[in-house]
């Protein structure tokens, strides 16, 4: 019997420089966040046919988002950008975020599976417990997730597209438990 994932083996890195031609600074989202849950929001269609009794339905589109909860630790740079977005109300800002599956190693030192998405950062409160100064809100998707790894070494992204391994024999454990070899050349 296998053991269950563990919600502290997925990961999210978030770009805190907000000028999209500049090199990401992908940090950590992990101390402070009490609650990251991403929901697929699946847009269905439903139909019956004249000669069948039940309906045939299928999934044609995804709208994503993340919601977000955190205790807000001054020091920790992705909570200093969403509490400034939060803070002066600031519209239509979008940065990306990475998830990475820390336990889906492909290559040594310390690449993982991993996805990027561009998300649209809609805070919705700011104080909502008289103890600790808490924020949430929601990520909502801006765009297609690209697939590919993520050193978590130099918190740098690698787009599938782009990488270009030394003749590396990549062995992908998957996180839907596919075992897949894959060869890429220089």
């Amino acid at each position: 019997m296998r053991a269950p994932k563990l919600r502290s083996s997925v990961l999210a890195y978030m770009n805190v420089v907000a000028d999209p031609n500049l090199v990401p600074d992908y940090q950590l989202m992990g101390e402070g966040f009490t609650n990251l849950t991403q929901l697929k929001e699946p847009s269905e269609y439903t139909r019956k046919f004249i000669n069948e009794e039940n309906t045939t339905t299928d999934v044609i589109r995804y709208a994503s988002e993340v919601q977000y909860e955190v205790d807000v630790f001054s020091q920790n740079p992705v909570i200093r950008m969403i509490l400034g977005i939060t803070d002066a109300e600031l519209l239509s800002v979008r940065t990306d975020v990475v998830t990475v599956y820390a336990d889906d190693i492909v290559a040594k030192p310390a690449y993982c599976t991993a996805f990027r998405r561009r998300y649209l950062i809609v805070p919705e409160q700011l104080g909502e417990d008289v103890e600790v100064l808490r924020t949430s809100g929601r990520m909502i998707a801006y765009g297609e997730k690209e697939d590919g790894f993520f050193d978590r070494e130099t918190a740098r992204f690698i787009a599938k597209s782009l990488y270009t391994g030394s003749s590396v024999m990549l062995y992908n454990r998957s996180r839907y438990n596919i075992g897949t070899h894959f060869k890429k050349e220089v």
